[in-house]
């Protein structure tokens, strides 16, 4: 005897194994799954969809031509935005115009917000970070843009539609649950000798993300 569970995302039926009296399987396990998490493409041309794609990218390195592939494959999904999460990109002036140049090889009308930080850093690295891009003819509907100037937690761009609807659109970074080390180069480190130099007292970057952004949102 067999059951059968659907996961999302997956068209098949993952089988399991009944188990006799004893514990012994009647039949070897069967492998797991490779799933991957989110909703199915439903339409294969949106035209007249306003399509957001973020990720979670772990590195966006500006001197190679990570960009250059990342926008290919958004122009075949026909994407409106893309969300770029842990970029780990220290967003200065050479590192943007990087981005854009690499950009304009697919998309040459683009808007960019990113997630400046208050942390001095040199070279291209830095721990954390986020990116928001309007692109193609989406770009022409931005009417603002930002950042969190100060933790370099969030980037936003607000683009106005028909009726003068706006929509405030953000990437945004909170750091994993770990324990604080601030002689590392990580995000959390960084944000939290930051808040420390603010006047903080044992400051919690994970939890003060959260209030932070519901702030934002109100002023918004």
């Amino acid at each position: 005897m067999h059951q059968q569970t659907m996961y999302p995302g997956n068209t098949r039926p993952v089988q399991h194994n009944s188990y006799q009296e004893h514990g012994t399987p009647q039949h070897a396990a069967l492998p797991t799954p490779n799933l991957g998490w989110g909703d199915l493409t439903q339409f294969q041309n949106p035209q007249q969809h306003f399509w957001i794609i973020s990720k979670n990218v772990s590195t966006l390195n500006p001197q190679s031509l990570d960009m250059v592939a990342i926008v290919t494959k958004l122009q075949s999904m026909q994407a409106s935005m893309f969300l770029a999460q842990e970029t780990n990109t220290a967003w200065t002036p050479t590192t943007i115009n990087a981005l854009q140049n690499q950009c304009r090889q697919v998309y040459q009308q683009h808007k960019l917000a990113v997630a400046l930080s208050a942390e001095k850093n040199t070279g291209w690295f830095q721990p954390g970070r986020t990116c928001t891009i309007a692109l193609g003819h989406w770009a022409s509907q931005v009417i603002g843009w930002g950042t969190n100037n100060l933790l370099g937690r969030w980037s936003f761009l607000e683009m106005v539609g028909q009726r003068g609807t706006r929509a405030i659109i953000v990437s945004a970074y909170r750091v994993c649950k770990q324990d604080c080390d601030i002689m590392t180069n990580t995000a959390t480190a960084q944000q939290t000798q930051l808040l420390l130099q603010k006047g903080t007292k044992s400051p919690n970057p994970r939890k003060q993300f959260i209030s932070d952004l519901i702030a934002q949102v109100h002023i918004w």
